[in-house]
């Protein structure tokens, strides 16, 4: 019954109406006049022989089948632009969007890579999202992100990983401590200070946490020996 529609602008013309709520709204989006839409949104509801909005005084509201066929419309669309995508880069072209997770020290310079990136692929769009380690395994695990920047790649998923920055790591202290006055530092003698680290889950935190317990148990084997 559906596949008599003629052309898929008049599914992405009910699409848009039932994203924004307005008809008024979607004609402004799409660049048609508010009948155009009406009638496009007409035409399908004609072939299905249901109504699919209902006009309040707000805008529309979509009807029990109108709920139905967004899910599909959405859908639909969203496999046609993934169609056009997948095509396109047989021409050579790189579309789509690439979603890259970050933990939160590359936020520093992972930027102008993303910039680089963007200005040699200027179809392409990037969305970045910067959180902790477990976050940031966590939206690999469930495929919300593409790429993920972060230190050792977890164990658990076995992605395929390159390693291609360092990302250093230093102490910071006020200038009147008393390890200011110390020429050379140590880990063992830093692991005797308290320190002001990251939450939960950050993987530099979980760096340190290792590091401090290398020590300690190097610590505690020196003393068994004597």
């Amino acid at each position: 019954m559906l596949s008599r529609i003629a052309t898929l602008k008049q599914l992405y013309a009910f699409h848009t109406v039932a994203r924004l709520g307005s008809i008024s709204q979607a004609a402004q989006v799409l660049h048609l006049t508010q009948s155009a839409i009406s009638i496009q949104i007409g035409s399908i509801e004609e072939t299905l022989g249901t109504p699919l909005v209902m006009r309040t005084g707000r805008g529309v509201r979509l009807t029990e089948a109108g709920v139905m066929l967004q899910d599909y419309a959405e859908r639909v669309i969203a496999l046609w632009n993934e169609m056009g995508e997948n095509m396109d880069t047989y021409a050579g072209a790189f579309l789509g969007t690439l979603r890259v997770g970050a933990v939160a020290t590359t936020e520093y310079w992972l930027p102008s890579l993303l910039v680089a990136y963007a200005n040699e692929n200027p179809k392409a769009k990037v969305k970045l999202h910067v959180g902790n380690r477990d976050e940031i395994v966590r939206s690999l695990e469930s495929q919300e992100i593409d790429v993920a920047v972060m230190g050792d790649p977890p164990d658990s998923l076995k992605p395929t990983s390159t390693r291609f920055a360092k990302n250093l790591m230093g102490f910071l202290a006020a200038p009147g401590h008393p390890l200011i006055a110390e020429s050379k530092l140590t880990m063992a003698r830093l692991a005797k200070e308290p320190m002001l680290v990251r939450e939960r889950g950050s993987g530099s935190r979980a760096t340190l946490w290792v590091t401090r317990l290398t020590v300690l148990s190097r610590r505690r084997r020196d003393l068994q020996r004597i």
